[in-house]
């Protein structure tokens, strides 16, 4: 015969062009979770990498991506539905989440206030990962992964790289930790405390090379090979439209109190005119407005907002846990 009827390669065949078949509706196969030992502890040593993203049709270097998830849960309402999904006011486009929980902040009730409680806004940070070493999993060893981490974290990362003036006097060195020359491994710790976990105890070890690059060509080259392209969570396709977002709250919310209420109030949802909005306090900065800054040898990128700070001192930093909330 002049083609392979192999089932094997079949299916690679059809993997090759739209992912793992067998993950399909569970875990994403390029993400890497710290695991967890019987006494509910997590521990690796990690090397942070960079990542290469299209920005106006040019490539350029990232250190991660954000990207918001909504998540609406109705229990004390008594619906056992949820809405779970990342935003596309990730990348500035219109989410009707927040235009709904704005929406509850202009008529300022007891029933909007209570509403707005069960919306919720989580933050993670996409990067690539070199994982030197898992215990709990040694098969993840030497493999580069995915890896979503919090706020909390992502501003420790960013401290390394910017230390303040006061640290910087009393001897601290600036350490890019996306960068595989002179950045350094992380001894990640993860624990329980207060109901809640955490990586306070992560630990950023001696600066060292990753491995040995003979020119700056070279490592931008093994970059471009080994890691995982992040420009998904970059484009419009990646999220539900408007349209698609306002069809799955009214699925959430049909034939309960929720619904009678946002009726009542005369809901966008539900044909009403929405409610005007002060957008002062939210800018949302396109991708094409991100800011480049250039720590050592490696150009890094990040996008920024202006939004509230999480001031709990028992915030959890494990994206299982949804931690920064409106």
């Amino acid at each position: 015969m002049g083609f392979n009827l192999n089932f094997d390669e079949m299916i690679k065949n059809v993997e090759s062009v739209q992912g793992p078949l067998d993950n399909k509706f569970g875990p994403d196969p390029r993400f890497w979770k710290i695991s967890r030992n019987d006494k509910d502890q997590g521990i690796a040593i990690i090397r942070l990498l960079p990542s290469f993203i299209k920005i106006d049709g040019k490539e350029s270097v990232t250190p991660f991506i954000r990207v918001y998830r909504h998540n609406i849960n109705l229990k004390e309402y008594g619906v056992k539905k949820f809405y779970d999904m990342e935003s596309p006011s990730s990348i500035g486009l219109p989410c009707a989440v927040s235009d709904l929980y704005k929406e509850l902040g202009k008529i300022g009730t007891d029933e909007s206030e209570k509403l707005k409680k069960c919306i919720r806004r989580s933050t993670k940070f996409i990067s690539n990962v070199y994982i030197k070493k898992d215990p709990l999993k040694p098969e993840n060893d030497s493999k580069i992964k995915l890896w979503e981490f919090g706020t909390k974290l992502k501003d420790k990362f960013q401290l390394a790289a910017k230390p303040s003036q006061e640290e910087i006097a009393l001897g601290t060195k600036p350490v890019n930790l996306w960068d595989p020359v002179n950045g350094a491994d992380i001894k990640l710790t993860q624990k329980k405390s207060g109901g809640f976990y955490n990586y306070d105890d992560t630990q950023i070890m001696t600066p060292a090379p990753l491995m040995n690059f003979a020119s700056g060509d070279e490592l931008a080259q093994w970059i471009r090979e080994n890691t995982i392209a992040l420009d998904e969570w970059l484009e419009p396709d990646h999220y539900i439209t408007y349209e698609e977002q306002c069809d799955k709250l009214r699925f959430v919310f049909e034939g309960s109190k929720v619904e009678d209420y946002l009726k009542s109030i005369g809901s966008f949802l539900y044909g009403g005119k929405p409610q005007p909005i002060n957008e002062t306090q939210d800018t949302i900065q396109n991708v094409n407005q991100i800011t480049q800054e250039n720590t050592q040898e490696i150009p890094t990128k990040s996008i920024q907002k202006t939004e509230p700070e999480v001031t709990q001192s028992n915030v959890s930093d494990d994206l299982d846990f949804l931690d920064e909330i409106w």
